[in-house]
């Protein structure tokens, strides 16, 4: 990945976030991010969308699992 300037200038943080989103609704999947495009900055980059777009709607979708099982749970003793 060349987000981090080893073929262009570094990118901000926002703008290459805002790439690999919509790479990945695009349907890209592998996200190459060797040592040689920098620092591990590409990796966190990834990391930061990796728990953005998976590990926060994983929690949003249980707790909307939950709220619903309430709800039922309610609606029954009615």
């Amino acid at each position: 990945m060349g987000l981090s300037g080893m073929y262009n200038a570094p990118l901000p943080e926002e703008v290459g976030i805002s790439i690999i989103k919509e790479a990945y609704s695009k349907g890209i999947t592998f996200f190459d991010t060797a040592d040689v495009y920098g620092p591990h900055t590409n990796e966190i980059l990834v990391g930061k969308v990796s728990f953005e777009m998976f590990f926060l709607r994983f929690f949003h979708n249980m707790l909307s699992c939950k709220r619903i099982v309430q709800y039922n749970m309610v609606s029954s003793l009615l």
